[in-house]
């Protein structure tokens, strides 16, 4: 049998070096933390400038939408405009012509009413139809208008969205430098 005194003075002996084990073993588990930690915050970094690129990206795309639906309506507008000089010059011809056709059946009275009411409904028809092209081409014009809209609303969200996101990775960023702090303070 071994000599308890000799046992006794190697268990003290092989304590500090267990101590020792330990510390070196807790001291790299912190060194691999911290550097976990590092590479976190350098992807936190990087995704917040790329959140908030893209919250630039959008805004930029928001503004040409808002221009481009500007342009649209003037362009859609346009022939509308036209249409509707035309309708009107189309109009006053008839009416001009109207006027002629009475003036010069005012003597023949029979073939006279015949004739203004052949003219005055064809200048109906004229006007329903110029009023119908004219409501067609405001509702599509009004259509287009709405889906431009909703394309804009649909990009503002979206810049929300990364801003929210950029806002989320900023703070991110402040939790893991924190945590990081807190793990090199230890």
């Amino acid at each position: 049998m071994p000599d308890p005194t000799l046992r006794q003075m190697l268990e003290y002996a092989g304590k500090p070096v267990r101590d020792f084990a330990q510390m070196l073993q807790t001291s790299l588990r912190l060194i691999e933390v911290a550097v976990q930690a590092e590479q976190a915050l350098a992807n936190g970094q990087a995704r917040a400038q790329a959140a908030l690129q893209k919250a630039q990206e959008l805004e930029g795309q928001a503004n040409q939408m808002e221009a481009d639906i500007a342009a649209q309506r003037e362009i859609l507008l346009a022939p509308v405009r036209q249409d509707m000089a035309r309708l009107d010059g189309e109009r006053q011809a008839v009416q001009k012509r109207l006027d002629t056709e009475r003036a010069s059946l005012d003597e023949e009275r029979g073939r006279r009413a015949s004739i203004i009411q052949a003219l005055e409904e064809q200048a109906i028809t004229a006007r329903k139809r110029s009023e119908e092209q004219i409501l067609a081409a405001k509702q599509a014009a009004k259509v287009e208008e709405e889906r431009l809209r909703e394309d804009l609303q649909r990009l503002r969200n979206e810049v929300d969205e990364a801003k929210i996101a950029a806002e989320r990775a900023r703070t991110d960023y402040r939790n893991i430098q924190q945590a990081a702090a807190k793990l090199a303070g230890r």
